[in-house]
This record gives C-alpha cells, structure tokens and sequence, in this order.
C-alpha cells in the first residue's frame, strides 16, 4: 500500500503510499474521555472507495467503517470477519466461506455473499481500480481485466445469500491474507447504484455505507473525520472505544501544541519533536515493515533523458548517505537501507527474507564511486552539468528528508544540479498515477504478508509502476516465483524473488532510503494503541482508553 513518508504504504500502500502520517498522542494537562480516543493526521484523505483506493491514509479510515471476509487480530493472526467460517478443496483451489448471519449494513440490511461478487466485480472492471490486478489470481480474472471476459464469468459465486465460492486459476499461499485487504471488501448494490454509481461511491460521508466496528459520523477531508462504534457490530461486545476523532493537522509543531494542551492522545515523533520529548517516559517505539525510496524514470509521460541514462541513476544511488537521514531528521529509529524487501516482515522455516537473501547488506554510500558514474553520464550525453528534478509531496517530513537529499547529491556530485519540485500533497499521488514525473519519492507498506507484495508494483504493467520501469527479466522472475510449479517449493520462490530484487536495485529504477519505525507519546490510558504490518495499520477495534 502507499504509505506515508513520516504506514500502511501502506503499504504502502502505503501508496506507498510519499506524504507523512504523524498521528498525535496523548498527554499535557487533560488525559480525555475514556472511551474516546483523539488523534491527528499529517495527511489529508482523498476517497473513501475502496475500490479505487491506494493510499495508507483513505485504507486507515476504511478499515474502520468496513471489514472483509477475513480480519487480523490485535496479535495479527488471521481470524474470521464476515465470514465465520471457510473450507477449501484439497488443492487448496477453491474456497467456500460461509457468511454470519450476524454481520449487517448500518441501514440494517444483512451482508450477503452477493456483496462481495458485486464488490469484486467492480474491482475487475472499473478503469480506475488501482488494485484490479489482483483480481487475476481469481479463475477468469485476468481475462475479466482484459476486457475478453464479462463480469459474470469471474470465479466467484453467489451459491446463497450465506454462502460464497471462490475458484482461484491455480492455489496462492496468500488468498486469505488478500481477504483482510480493504479492495476485497464488501459493497451494497442496491447503496451504490442508489447514490451515483461508480463517480459518486465514495466521494463523502453520505456515500458509503459500512459493516464494520464503527461508522462514520463527520467527515471533511481537509479538516478532520469522527467515527461512533457501531452498536449492531457482530463483534461489538469486543469494541472498547465509544468515539475516535481525527483532527487534520498538517504541521508537526501544531500537533506538538495540542498534544501539550491534551487535546490529543497519541503524538508521531520525528526529527525536532523526537530532541523537544527525548527522555518522556511516555515514548513507544516500534519498528515497521514500510520501506521508502525514490524511483527514477526516464520513460514516463513527462521523459528525463538524463534519467533514462543508468550511469547518472547509478551516480545518485552512491552519493546518498542514507544514515545521515535516519540518523539527523528521522531520528526515530528507521534504519537507512539499499534494499527493497524490509527486515523482520516474513521468514521461511524461522529464516528472514533478509538473511535468506543475504544481499545488500553493506551500504551503497561512496562519493569516488558516484563521481565516476556521472563523469561517464556527462561523457555519454555529452553535457558538463546535468540537472534532475525529484518531486516530493509538500509535508513537513517530506521536505526535511528531500532537502537533506538535495544538499548531499549537490555536495557529493560534481557537475550535477538538483532541484525538489514539492507537489501539494492532496494532489501528489493523481501526478503519480498519471505518471507526471520522472523522478518522485514513493513508498510502500506490505498489503498482505507475503514477499510478493514488494515486488508487484514493478511489474511492467502495474498501475503502482509511477516511474513505467520496463524490465522483462523482472517481469519474468517475478511470473516464476508465482506459478503453480513453485507454489509447493517455498524456497525456489523465495530465490526467484532474491534475483527478481537484485536485477531492480542494480538497474537503479528505484534508491531505496530507508525502512521507517515509529517513535511517539501515547498516553498510559490509552491501551493497545499499534501499527500493524498491512492495511489498514491502524485497528481502532482493539484500542481502550481508560
């Protein structure tokens, strides 16, 4: 998912995904309302469709108000949602999921199987459904996508109100994990049709109708949104929270004030906040599986020659100093990285992905190296001074990392002229999805836990692909590490996605910069407050405030 440059993405989505998410923490001289949690969001939300959604921040608010077939637990172990229960056919290709009679519409109507066939649907037809490629792995999907396949082809079956089918082209270890992710969740027909249809779902409060453990009760993208619990939940004994407000605070500092008068209860800490708290008790720590990093592109709708030229990619790549970033503006902990898979996110046989790929380990960082790739760029193109512009989204945190980046490639690189082109952030992910720019910072949280989630927005024809990188031996190893042949060996997958990582960071279409951890002040009322490794990575379900 495309995250947020500070979750998912998450992500990634983060994506992913990128602008900062700082959510406010609790503390100064009010400790609230139990049962009423209060945070703050650097970044603004865009829509509420889940289907057309790829940001971190929209899939945190939609996560809320709906919920899938499946959930993630507050130990995030998979657990039945909407469906109560499922059975799967030998091989592991078909499965049955049996719907609670419990789980209900807010406008009281019951969540039935053809919700999710209608939801599903649309995501495999609407032109703007970011995640639609995941339909592919469903029986027919692709040719669904292709446009040689009606809807109603799709391997997924209404077989009664209560009771869903889904045939997949072949077994995919992480289906289920899929079925947690907010694109998989459920639509009312008759509500959509009844509020506008495929233009209008989505657009405000009054467009979207929810199943989950909360409801949306105001909502206004650039000031803030408030969500009740959900009195006619299925799970409603489990939510502790009565209300959760969200206040849209742009600037660090201001959330700093609030979180000093306490008028909120959970303050994100980075850079300057992290020297103005350093030694309150109230600091968490926790590491995260969003990893960010810039893209440069010279084959996208607005071509860099530069860019498109791998000796001046290879000569940035080796004049950043990531740690200088973790260490000097972050400052919470996130680790400088030239990878692109994160550390401590899924292991095979008690293995990390990091270790098993035992690549990448020593830092990219060296000034002589990054002179020579340019002074051989500058000799290919024929030009004493080259110059590359990198867009970034306008957040406080955003700017600090990309000045930082911009100081150091003109410090450490003779005869290169950096310019940061910073993009107002409600707008900054429609210029990436047109692919508006050749070089732009992005960002990715995992939307489900399986490797393969990093690997498939640089697929040759992935909509989350903003730089249009064109690799066909990626595009290959990243088919082998998904057929059926490797769908039983564990370990030859994992190689595929080893070689498929090493052909994207020696091409330098991505610089990889830092995995990212979060540090901020919680309130000890507040209870059970984390971020989780997929979208939504913000689960209000399981927060109490005392």
């Amino acid at each position: 998912m495309k995250n947020k440059l500070g979750k998912k993405l998450g992500v990634v989505t983060s994506l992913l995904a990128v602008a900062a998410l700082v959510l406010a923490g609790c503390g100064g001289s009010s400790s609230g309302t139990a049962g009423t949690l209060r945070l703050a969001s650097a970044v603004a939300p865009n829509t509420l469709n889940q289907i057309r959604n790829s940001e971190s921040i929209n899939s945190e608010i939609i996560g809320q108000y709906l919920e899938g077939l499946v959930q993630y637990n507050a130990d995030n172990e998979l657990v039945g949602a909407v469906a109560k229960d499922w059975t799967t056919n030998e091989d592991g290709s078909v499965y049955t999921f049996n719907i609670r009679p419990e789980s209900k519409w807010t406008n009281g109507q019951p969540v039935t199987a053809n919700d999710f066939v209608f939801a599903w649907s649309k995501l495999a037809t609407d032109k703007e459904a970011t995640y639609g490629y995941l339909v592919s792995a469903i029986k027919n999907g692709q040719a669904v996508l292709d446009g040689t396949m009606d809807a109603s082809e799709l391997g997924v079956k209404a077989v009664s109100d209560s009771q869903l089918e889904v045939t997949l082209e072949q077994p995919l270890a992480y289906f289920l994990d899929l079925m947690a992710f907010p694109p998989f969740f459920p639509t009312n027909e008759a509500f959509y049709n009844e509020v506008g249809g495929d233009e209008v779902y989505g657009t405000s409060m009054e467009t979207v109708l929810g199943n989950g453990p909360f409801t949306l009760t105001k909502y206004k993208a650039d000031e803030g949104w408030e969500f009740a619990k959900n009195p006619d939940y299925w799970d409603a004994a489990s939510v502790q929270l009565n209300v959760v407000t969200v206040r849209f605070v742009a600037e660090t500092s201001t959330q700093g004030t609030l979180y000093d008068n306490g008028e909120i209860d959970r303050l994100g800490l980075t850079g300057d906040l992290i020297d103005k708290y350093s030694g309150s008790s109230e600091i968490v720590t926790q590491p995260e599986t969003a990893v960010f990093y810039f893209y440069l592109s010279g084959t996208t709708n607005s071509p860099d020659a530069t860019l498109a030229n791998k000796n001046v990619r290879a000569a940035i790549a080796h004049a950043i100093d990531k740690s200088v970033i973790t260490d000097n503006v972050l400052k919470n902990g996130s680790l400088p990285i030239d990878y692109l898979v994160p550390k401590d996110f899924v292991s095979l046989d008690g293995e990390d992905f990091r270790t098993f790929a035992n690549q990448f380990n020593d830092p990219m960082f060296d000034v002589k190296k990054a002179q020579e790739f340019l002074d051989a760029a500058k000799k290919e193109l024929g030009q004493d001074t080259l110059s590359v512009t990198l867009a970034v989204a306008d957040t406080e945190a955003g700017k600090k990392i990309y000045e930082n980046i911009e100081s150091q490639l003109e410090t450490n690189l003779e005869g290169l002229d950096v310019t940061i082109n910073q993009v107002p952030q409600q707008t900054y992910y429609p210029l990436l999805q047109e692919y508006g720019t050749p070089a732009a910072n992005a960002g990715w949280g995992a939307d489900y836990m399986d490797v393969a989630t990093y690997f498939e927005i640089f697929r040759s024809d992935d909509s989350h692909n903003y730089g249009k990188w064109n690799n066909p031996e990626f595009d290959q190893l990243f088919k082998d590490a998904q057929s059926p042949e490797l769908a039983t060996n564990p370990t030859e997958r994992w190689n595929k996605f080893v070689q498929a990582e090493a052909v994207l960071i020696n091409d330098y279409a991505i610089i990889p910069i830092y995995q990212r951890a979060s540090m901020a002040l919680v309130k000890p009322n507040v209870k059970g407050f984390k971020l989780y490794p997929t979208a939504p990575d913000m689960r209000y379900k399981y927060v109490t405030v005392e």
